[in-house]
């Protein structure tokens, strides 16, 4: 899945932080179709919704199995944290990982969807990642970007004079993007404008907790 020597170049060289962007993650598109359309016959979508965000979220794909008729996203999973993959991610990131550790969703953000800015750092989160589902033909008119903001000297986000990301990365059919997570990882999903939905497999690659950040002096 992984050319792990230019992954590695072009996740230690990236801007506002470390991270990368594999296109045609999945090499077979017999097994890209099957996982798509078990996403989009999926039942167990739960809406989150609050003041920051919007959108549809699956149960844990953890607890999947190929009984429960989610063959390709079953297979999508254990890839993911099967040893071979976690060994080759160690490579790009230098982060050891847990592979016990599976956390991971199905998401789907319809039309007026959207996560607001944040920095995903939570205890044992050390890399982002999401893999588009959307359709061949998703372009900027239809929204739903990954946007990434730059840091201040005091690790909060650069918001002034507007948030303004310095970075976008629009969704891809088959391509697999992650991010070191960090306290300053600071990012948001656009807001979906095209009438179609956002379909996606996302989660985070666990390992040893970052130190925690140290207040500001009052």
């Amino acid at each position: 899945m992984l050319d792990v020597e230019a992954v590695k170049e072009e996740f230690e060289s990236a801007t506002p932080f470390a991270r990368a962007v594999v296109p045609e993650f999945i090499p077979h598109p017999g097994a890209y179709a099957g996982l798509v359309g078990e996403v989009r016959k999926m039942i167990g979508f739960e809406p989150k919704s609050n003041d920051l965000y919007d959108f549809l979220q699956s149960d844990e794909l953890a607890n999947l199995n190929t009984a429960s008729g989610y063959v390709w996203l079953t297979k999508l999973r254990d890839a993911i944290y099967a040893p071979d993959f976690l060994q080759a991610m160690t490579a790009v990131t230098g982060i050891e990982f847990d592979p016990t550790c599976v956390d991971m969703h199905a998401l789907c953000f319809q039309d007026g969807d959207y996560l607001a800015l944040h920095d995903d750092n939570m205890p044992g989160r050390r890399v982002a990642f999401i893999l588009y589902l959307v359709d061949d033909d998703w372009s900027e008119t239809d929204g739903g970007a990954l946007e990434l903001y730059t840091a201040t000297g005091e690790g909060t986000p650069d918001l002034a004079p507007v948030p303004c990301p310095v970075a976008s990365i629009l969704p891809a059919a088959n391509t697999f993007s992650f991010f070191a997570v960090s306290h300053t990882s600071y990012h948001a999903v656009a807001q979906v404008t095209g009438g179609r939905p956002r379909l996606s497999v996302s989660g985070w690659l666990h390992g040893r907790s970052l130190t925690p950040k140290l207040p500001r002096p009052a």
